[in-house]
């Protein structure tokens, strides 16, 4: 059976307990050294008495995703409206870290996976603690490629985590932000020296849940998002400065069409996902 557990910091993981892992506006940690790592890299042994050729140890998971609403279910988009050959699926990509991680928030301590989302049906991640769900769905998720690697075979069926991932029972849902994690990400923003102004009309949440092993999805409001306006063809489109449009959602009802951007803002256990 599957609990769910929620990353806090500092390194305190506690089950069922929401709490933000603070990170800037480009997905970096608190320090400068996010993707330092020494060019020996990583190599298939276990040969132990070289730090970067061991087996690695993931601790937690944080998870993203990016796909387009298209007012039915998730679909892809042209990244460049005239362009055919730009079509991009949706994808989901789980981002893997050891503990040492969060000591340096050094890329040496952490890889990514990354594949195809398909809506396979609707799901219920009906819970008190949901603000207003715009719309959910459960997920078959297929490989599309990865830097992962020496993950222990038997934790993880293979090399990699694909086998755990592709196995895995999840849903993704979208709703407005709740105010517990609106607060956290207001002060972040401010943080980061930025105006609240500029994001409050834009942002909203990604849900994550798991098949808890009784019938029912254990959800959680892990990942601030914003919603990209797209052209009549199914292009994204870009305003007068040349960036994407973001759409306001503020008061927002019902879930609006648009490309759908996720980013990690809190973790879960690793061992949510290996078998």
């Amino acid at each position: 059976m599957r609990y769910l557990a929620i990353l806090t910091l500092p390194g305190l993981l506690t089950s069922c307990v929401l709490a933000p892992f603070f990170m800037d506006k480009d997905g970096n940690g608190p320090t400068d050294d996010w993707w330092v790592s020494d060019d020996t890299g990583w190599v298939s042994t276990d040969d132990t008495s070289n730090p970067y050729q061991r087996t690695f140890d993931p601790y937690a998971v944080f998870i993203g995703a990016q796909g387009v609403y298209d007012g039915e279910g998730l679909t892809g988009y042209y990244l460049f409206p005239d362009d055919q050959n730009s079509y991009q699926d949706p994808t989901i990509t789980f981002m893997f870290v050891e503990e040492e991680y969060f000591n340096s928030y050094n890329g040496l301590y952490s890889c990514t996976w990354t594949g195809y989302m398909t809506p396979v049906q609707e799901a219920d991640l009906g819970s008190d603690t949901l603000t207003n769900m715009w719309a959910s769905w459960e997920l078959d998720i297929t490989f599309l490629v990865t830097d992962c690697d020496n993950f222990d075979p038997a934790e993880w069926g293979g090399e990699d985590p694909t086998e755990a991932i592709e196995n895995l029972r999840i849903a993704i849902g979208y709703s407005d932000m709740g105010s517990d994690m609106q607060e956290s990400f207001r002060q972040a923003v401010q943080g980061w020296g930025e105006r609240w102004e500029d994001y409050a009309p834009y942002i909203f949440s990604t849900w994550f849940a798991f098949d808890n092993g009784a019938g029912r999805w254990d959800a959680s409001e892990v990942d601030f998002t914003f919603a990209y306006e797209l052209n009549p063809d199914g292009g994204l489109a870009y305003g007068p400065d040349g960036d994407n449009v973001k759409l306001n959602v503020r008061d927002t009802e019902e879930m609006p069409q648009g490309l759908y951007g996720s980013e990690a803002w809190m973790g879960f256990y690793a061992w949510v996902i290996a078998p």
